[in-house]
C-alpha cells in the first residue's frame, strides 16, 4: 500500500518487528495491508496526517516479464 505524509513536518511510523518508515513533508512510501491495521497507524489516518493510496500491484521475475511481453 501506498502512504502519503500530508503534513508540513516529517513523521516516523511505527512498524511491527520494530521498524519504522520515515517520511519527509508530502513524501510516499509504503506499507503492507497487515501493517495498516496497527492502531498507530489508523491513529495517524483518523487524524488526517497521512493518507492511504492504493495498492499497487508488484511484480517481479520471469512471470512479471512474460506478463509484459503478452500486453504487448
Amino acid at each position: 500500500m501506498d502512504i502519503k505524509n500530508k503534513t508540513t513536518k516529517p513523521i516516523r511510523l511505527p512498524l511491527a518487528g520494530g521498524k519504522r518508515c520515515f517520511l519527509v513533508p508530502g513524501g510516499k512510501g509504503q506499507i503492507s495491508p497487515k501493517q495498516a491495521e496497527e492502531p498507530a497507524i489508523k491513529a495517524l489516518l483518523d487524524d488526517g496526517s497521512i493518507e492511504i493510496q492504493g495498492v499497487a500491484p508488484r511484480k517481479r521475475g520471469k512471470i512479471a516479464a512474460e506478463d509484459a511481453a503478452k500486453e504487448s
